[in-house]
């Protein structure tokens, strides 16, 4: 058995046991073009990982630049496809703002960093807040929520109740110094977070966000906020929800549902994350969308209208890029056919988001072996993604049948 594996290995490793497979050129759109070359010495970029930077992209510049976008009122602005990791918008993004509730992505974290999401917390009176004033989520003293009920209270009403009672309680498990209160150790602790998340514009002063001097964040960091969240199965979840039902315990037992602040939940490809809205803040909104399956985070701080700004945002966005399917697809209908014809698989298609000036330079080079045997599902070849001849990826073709042809 151990031969065996060793001989398939060998033939799948080893360059030089390949010939090349000469595939017609009719099997190729126009924009697909295909030479059949032998494999000897090429490299292999099994995850689709760019040989060389993308165009334009090498210090990070925005895909469609840094100036004001006709109709938008925010004061800063950033957007970024996170599953690309390409900066895709930027507007003084790096401007010191009021974050108003939109920290309370940093609450969520610190706490749920510190606290089991099924620990029970009992409210307090030091906990509440003026509820003609600040946003709640409906707490009342004695009653006793779980930590993942509070984190719902949390992020979708935006409760200052929710987020003081998170820090009264995750603050004494830090330990406060003497002379601290326990939500000073969690606010200092929340500054900690952001600082190793790469929040290196933003300074924390309470857990809940209302105005303060000495209290800002930026557009960029805010961001890197976001996707923290996201990568939290708990709080994505809870972000991307119209609703939540919080059961309390106690003497008031009760279940009662929180809505979302956030008014673009429900239209299509949004998610979430975050809304903020202070006197001094103006209107604020972190979002994530969709993009043929990758993730996009967009910013709006400083705004009189920021579900307006956003919408508005992507749609500039959209106007201007195209998100570019590097696989089997409309992208690529050559490789679509071929792979068809064939029975082959890419191993790790992805998506790209280009500017749609620059889509008609894309184009693809199959390089294909011997037809292999069996059924196991070994290397066969790979594509070549190229703009205007420049290579920029390599991704291994897999066996993924038995071919009719």
């Amino acid at each position: 058995m151990r031969a065996l594996i060793v001989a398939i290995a060998l033939i799948v490793l080893s360059g030089s046991l390949w010939q090349p497979l000469v595939i017609a050129d009719q099997d190729f759109s126009s924009e697909t073009r295909h030479r059949a070359v032998g494999m000897t010495g090429q490299t292999l970029w099994p995850l689709g990982e760019p040989v060389s930077e993308p165009p334009g992209n090498s210090d990070r510049e925005p895909m469609v630049g840094q100036t004001a976008i006709p109709g938008v009122t925010a004061n800063a602005i950033y957007a970024v496809d996170i599953t690309s990791d390409e900066l895709l918008y930027s507007y003084n993004a790096d401007e010191p703002v009021a974050p108003a509730s939109t920290l309370k992505m940093v609450t969520a974290l610190t706490a749920l960093a510190v606290l089991d999401p099924d620990h029970i917390v009992e409210i307090v009176q030091g906990d509440l807040v003026d509820t003609a004033v600040y946003s709640n989520a409906q707490l009342q003293p004695g009653d006793q929520v779980t930590v993942r009920d509070l984190l719902a209270g949390l992020m979708l009403p935006s409760g200052g109740d929710a987020a003081n009672a998170l820090a009264r309680v995750a603050g004494g498990q830090l330990g406060p110094q003497v002379g601290q209160s326990p939500t000073g150790r969690f606010v200092e602790e929340m500054n900690e977070v952001g600082q190793d998340l790469g929040m290196t514009g933003s300074n924390f002063v309470n857990p809940d966000g209302p105005d303060h001097p000495e209290q800002f964040s930026t557009a960029r960091d805010l961001a890197i906020a976001g996707k923290a969240v996201l990568d939290s199965r708990l709080l994505s979840e809870i972000v991307g929800s119209s609703g939540w039902t919080i059961t309390v315990t106690g003497a008031n037992a009760r279940t009662y549902t929180v809505i979302n602040t956030n008014d673009l939940i429900g239209v299509e490809r949004v998610h979430g994350i975050k809304t903020g809205t202070t006197g001094g803040a103006g209107e604020s909104v972190v979002l994530v969308t969709r993009r043929e399956g990758n993730q996009v985070i967009t910013v709006v701080m400083g705004s009189s209208q920021r579900y307006a700004d956003t919408l508005t945002l992507l749609q500039f966005l959209d106007e201007r890029i195209h998100w570019v399917n590097f696989g089997p697809s409309s992208d690529f209908p050559g490789i679509e056919r071929a792979a068809e014809r064939y029975g082959f698989v890419l191993a790790v298609p992805f998506v790209r988001p280009y500017l749609r000036t620059e889509v008609d330079r894309l184009y693809a080079e199959l390089e294909l072996g011997p037809r292999p045997r069996g059924t196991l599902p070994i290397r066969w070849g790979h594509v070549v993604f190229l703009n205007d001849g420049v290579e920029l990826y390599q991704v291994p073709v897999l066996r993924a049948g038995i071919s009719a042809n």
